[in-house]
């Protein structure tokens, strides 16, 4: 028995769920990684009602649920209450599962993030470097989710001022891409690892190779998601900044439109528009 936040669970031996159940879960899962967090946070609530009492897999639902409610306060920056729902589920999950777990990893790899958020950099790197040693030894050295770890590494040596190292593990992450195309496939990750690179450079003043990074994060990501994915919004943004510090205005006007287009109308700021038009006069 052990205990966290309002739960306190039993295992007992493993119990199987129906078949309708197992198809449940799966697709919970697959909300969550489409990024539908609080649909696949739904479903496994309901889920952990119908899972047998004293049952592992009803822990397990127990320890998801608790993962997803942290990654939908770490969405809304409530950084507090995501800390506490995450270490909860990483509690679970170790008292389960050991140390040397997918899901175990997935946790740190989210604690990582979050630490790295809140520019707490140290702990960030931390359990970024335990999620990727973890993954590492349980999914093999050239697995997607490895990936995924090498750029939420990237990105904290990003914020951390550290170019070189952002960079070498940019290029380790697009390494592994590479390696596990087959038939022009694209992958999920590999968008955003591309677009995470182009704003290095941007920041860099490469601003020709930053924009060809953007621009196949932006085709990779689209052939994954699809044309009306919200996320695009993003790298059509960074691409609007890079026209604008290149003088090209006309074509930054473009491209923040197409941003404010995937945004539903949102969150382009202002100062965008206004360089834009400074820049036209």
């Amino acid at each position: 028995t052990f205990s966290f936040p309002a739960l306190t669970l039993v295992f007992a031996q493993q119990e199987p769920l129906s078949a309708a159940d197992l198809v449940a879960y799966q697709k919970a899962l697959f909300q969550a990684r489409q990024g539908k967090h609080p649909d696949a946070l739904q479903a496994l609530k309901k889920l952990f009602v119908k899972a047998p009492l004293a049952s592992e897999w009803r822990g397990r639902l127990a320890a998801d649920t608790l993962f997803m409610h942290g990654v939908i306060e770490y969405e809304k920056r409530s950084m507090i209450k995501a800390e506490e729902y995450l270490k909860a589920a990483l509690a679970a999950r170790e008292e389960m599962f050991g140390q040397n777990d997918s899901s175990v990893a997935e946790t740190f790899s989210r604690l990582g993030m979050l630490y790295r958020r809140t520019a707490d950099y140290d702990l960030s790197e931390q359990y970024l470097q335990q999620a990727l040693a973890i993954q590492r030894k349980v999914l093999g050295p050239q697995n997607v989710i490895v990936a995924y770890s090498l750029n939420n590494l990237g990105n904290l040596y990003k914020s951390r001022n550290q170019p070189q190292k952002a960079i070498e593990h940019y290029d380790a992450a697009l390494e592994i891409y590479q390696s596990l195309k087959k038939d022009s496939l694209r992958l999920d990750g590999e968008g955003m690892t591309f677009l995470n690179y182009g704003i290095l450079n941007h920041r860099m003043g490469a601003y020709a190779q930053a924009e060809q990074q953007v621009l196949d994060g932006l085709a990779d990501f689209k052939a994954v998601y699809g044309p009306t994915s919200k996320e695009l919004g993003r790298f059509w943004f960074e691409l609007a900044r890079l026209a604008i510090d290149q003088s090209d205005f006309s074509q930054s006007l473009i491209y923040a439109d197409s941003a404010s287009q995937a945004w539903e109308g949102k969150n382009v700021p202002e100062y965008i528009y206004i360089k834009i038009i400074q820049g036209i006069a």
